[in-house]
């Protein structure tokens, strides 16, 4: 089953997997403001493919924690083009099947959902390197708050200073920097967690426990 805003991008989809229909077939399509859960188990259905492109981080929670509550007899896999470490991360903590992203050929496609419906958690190629190195980092200790957000240890520094209060300058002075590569630093760390000021990006910190 597909799952999106758009019926263009629905039928888009549709129409790709179709080519592939020997192996793959499309049982329905439905739109995020629907029961999607009912009409999975309904349908019965083995993989929901959800295209998250124009969500948010925050909006993304909502339709895959409801799909994940409820799922007894289908996996739920992303599909997007959205390739920051924060979406990939905050996808699989809420406990996504498979993050598969739109430059795959249909038929590489196709492979990714059948290894998903026998059980593996699919993350395509080009992600995976940062996925495993990220959880290698963390489990020999390596590992820093934010990093599973794809942060590097230099923006967590910075981010911790954000947290603490700190103005742009003292955050400069604290870690011998200049005040233009803090603010570049922040750019990259609004993008990654995907805020769009210094109060969400604290926000977002606190609410995700990146620092005790």
């Amino acid at each position: 089953m597909l799952v999106d805003d758009t019926e263009l991008v629905l039928k888009g989809l549709a129409a790709m997997l179709e080519d592939c229909g020997e192996r793959v077939e499309v049982v329905g399509s439905a739109f995020f403001d629907q029961d999607v859960s009912d009409a999975a188990e309904q349908a019965g259905v083995h993989i929901v493919l959800v295209d998250v492109e124009l969500m948010g981080q925050e909006q993304l929670r909502g339709p895959i924690e409801r799909l994940l509550q409820s799922a007894s007899s289908f996996r739920t896999a992303i599909y997007t083009d959205r390739q920051e470490g924060s979406y990939l991360f905050e996808a699989l903590r809420l406990g996504a099947a498979g993050y598969l992203l739109k430059s795959t050929p249909a038929q590489m496609l196709v492979n990714q959902l059948e290894r998903i419906r026998a059980g593996e958690v699919v993350i395509h190629a080009s992600l995976a390197t940062r996925a495993t190195l990220a959880a290698t980092r963390v489990s020999d200790g390596q590992g820093w708050p934010g990093a599973e957000a794809g942060l590097t240890k230099r923006e967590s520094e910075v981010l911790a200073l954000l947290v603490e209060g700190q103005a742009n300058r003292g955050i400069a002075e604290s870690l011998f920097l200049s005040e233009e590569t803090v603010k570049t630093h922040l750019r990259s760390i609004y993008r990654k967690l995907d805020v769009r000021d210094r109060s969400q990006a604290i926000a977002t910190a606190l609410r995700e426990r990146m620092f005790p």
